[in-house]
């Protein structure tokens, strides 16, 4: 629904996705990003027959008040990013799962041979990344957006955000980020292509250190987590 390069905290949909809308049997909501937040009424009210299915039922949702650094308000108060967690993209999988088994009965054994390649798929995935970042000593990092909560609760990591509920950093909390990254060692910090890499650069040339950009939105879900463990890799000692 949200094209690349478009941020889900702003995106409006366009008269094309509601004529697409009205005319779907089924819609898979992540739960709590914004964009849902604005238009979940709407699109509900576009087509009464469709189904929405909430893939983050079940999921151990993060509030913004569990997270010390950089808390990320949503108006529900929950972290929104739980596809970025490979544990806790198993609980999507299977959500999905459920509602088409409900929805398409007689393709059952399709659906249950494709959710357990899945599985499978997504373990390995989690096997790999836990291997490469279980052995850092430097747990922290820094990111201009805070997505990698869950990731980072996920394998024992801290994430310092730039943004503070949801907004540009003030200089009274851009000072306390230099002053937990100095004093930790950080030398990047994470920023994703809908965000200002300006603020980004600045906190980058204050802690001697470089800007990385990763894409919490790619459509090749496997290799940005692969991508974005193969970054920390890297950097953490």
């Amino acid at each position: 629904m949200v094209p690349p390069g478009a941020s889900p905290a702003t995106y409006a949909l366009t008269p094309g996705q509601m004529k697409l809308l009205s005319e779907s049997i089924l819609y898979f909501q992540i739960g709590h990003i914004g964009f849902e937040e604005a238009w979940m009424d709407r699109i509900a009210s576009t087509n009464k027959k469709m189904k929405i299915c909430n893939t983050s039922e079940g999921i151990e949702l993060i509030s913004g008040e569990e997270e010390e650094h950089g808390n990320h308000v949503h108006p529900d108060g929950i972290d929104p990013h739980v596809w970025m967690s490979a544990i806790q993209a198993k609980k999507i999988c299977q959500n999905m799962h459920g509602i088409l088994v409900d929805m398409f009965p007689e393709q059952r054994k399709r659906f249950d041979v494709n959710l357990e390649k899945c599985m499978n798929e997504v373990d390995e995935l989690h096997r790999e990344i836990e291997k490469k970042l279980q052995p850092k000593h430097q747990k922290s990092f820094l990111i201009f957006h805070p997505a990698l909560t869950y990731f980072a609760r996920d394998y024992g990591l801290e994430q310092h955000s730039l943004e503070l509920e949801g907004k540009d950093p003030t200089p009274q909390h851009m000072a306390k980020i230099i002053q937990s990254a100095q004093a930790e060692g950080i030398n990047i910090v994470f920023i994703q292509k809908e965000f200002d890499m300006e603020q980004a650069r600045t906190l980058a040339n204050e802690i001697k250190g470089k800007v990385i950009p990763i894409d919490p939105l790619a459509y090749n879900w496997p290799d940005q987590l692969r991508d974005i463990a193969d970054k920390l890799d890297k950097t953490l000692k």
